[in-house]
């Protein structure tokens, strides 16, 4: 019974890692916590762009990312995935399990961000990621993490929020942060994330024009799996990435 649950995901998984070289790995903190990373080079064919990290959330797994990865990777964005401590394999002393952060969710925020550009800087010494600025996406709540590393470092250029979901009470706080920060920003949402919609919407109300793109997909899909809808998705996301900068 167990494996008619797991053996289709762990096939799903294995294919995606073939099909495009998916390195899973292990990289130690500063502290030493083992952070897993899901490294995926651009395609060999493809005009070296900006490199991608995606925080995921708790409920995504690799697979999940596949047509959002795979559009990136054929238009020639490194990518990649970042699973915070206590998910996946991001699993050590003080985080066993999501529910560790329970409370501390501005402290999470702190030592993800922090995790975050530590990722980038070490992946930044490969060949195949070894490029700037980066662009720095998230899914679901980990919206906050994504424009926590923009503001700690300045090699971001955009953010992707997928699905994002911010509390009401810090969207006012967050939109003021961003508009302050200047980053563009991609807030991809559909007709069952209705929480991400309404933030996408107060994103956009009160920060510089042209600085939020919001896009509804119009097809089911919950978090990251939004993209496997429609490769029009995905589309949209990689022509905004290629329009200039928002004026500031």
């Amino acid at each position: 019974s167990v494996g008619m649950l797991l053996d289709p995901a762990v096939a799903a998984e294995r294919t995606f890692a073939l099909n495009w070289k998916v390195r899973g790995e292990t990289l130690r903190a500063k502290d030493g916590f083992p952070l897993q990373i899901f490294a995926i080079p651009a395609a060999r064919d493809s005009v070296r762009r900006a490199p991608c990290l995606l925080v995921l959330s708790p409920a995504d797994t690799v697979t999940t990312t596949d047509s959002l990865v795979t559009a990136l990777a054929l238009a020639g964005h490194p990518v990649a995935l970042l699973a915070p401590r206590g998910t996946l394999g991001s699993l050590g002393p003080g985080a066993y399990g999501p529910e560790a952060w329970s409370g501390q969710e501005a402290r999470f925020d702190a030592v993800t961000a922090t995790d975050a550009g530590w990722v980038m800087d070490a992946l930044g010494k490969r060949p195949e990621f070894g490029r700037e600025p980066w662009i720095v996406g998230a899914v679901g709540e980990r919206a906050t993490v994504a424009l926590a590393v923009a503001r700690a470092r300045r090699n971001v250029s955009a953010l992707l929020l997928v699905a994002p979901r911010v509390p009401l009470v810090e969207i006012a706080e967050y939109r003021a942060r961003l508009r302050t920060l200047k980053t563009r920003a991609f807030v991809q949402v559909s007709p069952e994330e209705p929480v991400s919609l309404e933030f996408g919407d107060l994103l956009a109300r009160d920060t510089a024009p042209g600085q939020v793109r919001v896009a509804d997909s119009g097809l089911a899909g919950r978090g990251v799996a939004i993209f496997r809808g429609d490769p029009k998705v995905a589309a949209r996301l990689l022509a905004w990435l290629e329009e200039r900068r928002a004026t500031k």
